[in-house]
């Protein structure tokens, strides 16, 4: 991709995409520099920074083994929210709620998700509604909310997306047989069946399509 001449804030976008085409091959120095020229463009034409090249500095850098990079992220996810940015918060939220060593604890990964859930949500953001939805109901269940986070999982398990997407139900079955097994109520009824069953079926059509 060929960069426009002179700073612009179309260059301002040629390298924040730059800076994600590195970070998703992994190569995450590349990113870091990448992002840190589009930001550094953007401060000298009078721009915010973009909250997506923030929160691919953060990324990168914490996967470096930069803890600053969660300050990075943490100011994108504020930038997204402030600009009413729905994907780039969605994003940003399941970023943060994912590994526990980005996120305060529990708590803190349970409220990054459900903000999360709630602005994709409303701006019909599908992509990153199941993502979130199941981070909520992890985090629930770490804070020993388990009646809440079973409520979760029935939820979503009766939204029409989830009835189309035979892997997020059996992700959320299996979710829902580890609550059961450490309430000490785990039987071969109910999440453990079917999740028994739908494996079978994938093995099933595996077999006949290969």
């Amino acid at each position: 991709m060929l960069e426009p001449s002179g700073p612009s804030a179309e260059l301002v976008d040629v390298l924040a995409i730059r800076a994600g085409t590195s970070y998703v091959s992994e190569r995450h120095a590349e990113a870091i520099a990448f992002a840190e020229r589009a930001i550094e463009l953007a401060a000298t034409l009078g721009l915010l920074p973009p909250a997506r090249v923030l929160g691919l500095r953060g990324g990168a850098r914490f996967t470096l083994g930069d803890a600053g990079g969660l300050d990075d992220t943490r100011r994108a996810l504020e930038a997204a929210l402030g600009q009413g940015l729905g994907r780039d918060t969605g994003v940003l939220c399941n970023n943060l709620a994912e590994d526990p060593g980005r996120a305060e604890g529990p708590r803190a990964r349970l409220e990054l998700a459900r903000l999360g859930a709630v602005f994709t949500q409303r701006r019909g953001i599908a992509e990153w509604v199941q993502p979130l939805g199941g981070r909520t109901t992890r985090a629930l269940a770490d804070l020993g909310r388990i009646d809440e986070a079973r409520a979760l999982i029935t939820k979503l398990l009766s939204d029409a997306d989830t009835a189309e997407d035979r892997m997020y139900q059996l992700y959320l079955r299996a979710a829902d047989a580890r609550l059961c097994a450490r309430r000490g109520e785990l039987s071969r009824a109910g999440p453990v069946e079917w999740v028994e069953q739908a494996v079978k079926r994938h093995g099933s059509s595996a077999n006949r399509n290969g």
